[in-house]
């Protein structure tokens, strides 16, 4: 039975604030590049619900990986900024400490 995101998160991290690790990005930018027209809460919750990462946390880094375009037209797709292609077919590397919170999450 899961016990939640919050138990994972503080299993992850207790009370500190815990950087999305470069190792992850790798879940989040498939998310992003296969997200289309969905809202940042959507994406935010499909990644929250696979690794124990607060969702502050989760759009901080949604923001600096993902757009959608100049002028943040709700209406254009999400897609990668430049620099950040490559992490949509990079392996994902899930740090030990994080195991426990996804296992929690499961």
């Amino acid at each position: 039975k899961s016990r939640g995101a919050g138990a994972a998160i503080k299993a992850l991290r207790g009370n500190k604030v815990v950087r999305i690790p470069d190792g992850v990005l790798p879940a989040l930018a498939r998310i992003v590049a296969s997200a289309g027209k969905k809202g940042v809460v959507k994406i935010t919750a499909e990644f929250t619900s696979k690794y124990p990462y607060s969702i502050r946390e989760t759009h901080a880094r949604l923001a600096e990986i993902g757009t959608r375009g100049d002028n943040k037209d709700s209406r254009e797709p999400w897609r990668l900024r430049e620099g950040f292609e490559h992490l949509a077919e990079a392996p994902i590397v899930v740090p030990p400490e994080a195991e426990e919170g996804m296992r929690q999450l499961a």
